[in-house]
């Protein structure tokens, strides 16, 4: 943690970096930024509710498809992504910095995410089972 922040310094008392947790969505609905890697069901939870996110996707996830995720959005403005390295170099502070100074963009791109929302994904799933099921027979 501390190797990712500049220099001296101090972690400031609304500012909470953890590793893992239980129950991210409680976090993200309340974060004004949340840094992520970008697994499918991060990014899914994440357009639902339409939070503003940098995405850090796992160098190592199988044929880079947290890549692709994370680009998803990116693409339409949802979303800001870096990979480690970057993050090893110093270069996210001055985008968490960027962020967290322009309400307009947080907002903007808090929009852009739910655009990428599918609220009815269950419904879907369950009609395309049932529909495969019903050819089957």
């Amino acid at each position: 943690q501390s190797a990712l922040l500049p220099e001296g310094f101090k972690v400031p008392d609304n500012l909470t970096i953890m590793k893992y947790v239980d129950n991210p969505n409680d976090y993200m609905a309340a974060a004004d930024v949340s840094i992520t890697r970008a697994g499918a069901v991060t990014c899914a939870e994440i357009a639902a509710m339409g939070a503003c996110s940098v995405f850090i996707p796992y160098p190592y996830a199988a044929q880079k498809h947290q890549n692709f995720n994370a680009q998803a959005f990116v693409d339409i403005g949802g979303a800001v992504m870096m990979e480690d390295d970057d993050v090893c170099e110093g270069k996210l502070f001055p985008v968490l910095e960027d962020l967290l100074k322009d309400d307009e963009k947080r907002k903007t791109m808090r929009s852009n995410a739910l655009k990428l929302a599918v609220p009815d994904c269950s419904e879907r799933i369950t009609k395309a089972i049932d529909d495969y099921l019903t050819n089957e027979r």
